[in-house]
């Protein structure tokens, strides 16, 4: 890499997004379905961040002759000028490309209600048995008797949750008195 010297390997890397930038600018140019708005949007963009790359890279290329001819006094007025004009140019395309990729969205609209739209009960075949409604109950049934409960169904869960078989005498354990453990 010697050949390219520091103005050709400078130019080399900046190549991948100064592309990237020209491809996007000319495919946004010709695509005409996006809208007017996300479009002029993106355009924009694009072209503050070509602009930014290309400063960028003119600074980059600049900046050995800068210091060879004016020394550190001029170089840093320099810097101090397009510093932060570099630092506020990419921001400003991208938030520009990232506006119109959300300008001009929509929700999606709801879907029309009344008949002929969506799931109608009884529409197109027999409705399954539990959406009659013959198997809801009255509103003047009394309430089960709360007596008829099975009281193991009350029981509080033990440590490895409820038994099925209900409660019951305890496993021992190694805390649990008649249980061995190895001496």
């Amino acid at each position: 890499m010697q050949f390219l010297g520091y103005s050709g390997w400078q130019l080399l890397t900046q190549l991948p997004t100064l592309l990237v930038l020209a491809a996007g600018l000319v495919l946004a140019l010709a695509n005409r379905r996006l809208p007017r708005g996300p479009r002029g949007l993106l355009l924009a963009g694009l072209a503050v961040l070509l602009l930014g790359t290309l400063l960028s890279l003119g600074w980059l290329l600049a900046l050995p002759r800068l210091v060879q001819s004016g020394g550190a006094a001029q170089f840093t007025r320099l810097s101090m000028i397009v510093g932060p004009l570099l630092a506020l140019v990419h921001p400003l395309g991208l938030g520009l490309v990232v506006a119109a990729a959300l300008t001009g969205r929509t929700t999606a609209p709801s879907p029309p209600a009344g008949p002929g739209h969506g799931w109608q009960p009884g529409a197109g075949g027999p409705v399954p048995q539990q959406w009659t409604g013959s198997n809801i109950p009255r509103a003047d049934a009394t309430a089960p008797d709360s007596s008829a409960l099975d009281s193991s169904a009350l029981a509080a869960p033990g440590p490895a949750g409820p038994s099925p078989a209900g409660p019951g005498p305890a496993a021992p354990g190694p805390d649990t008195p008649g249980s061995s453990s190895p001496s």
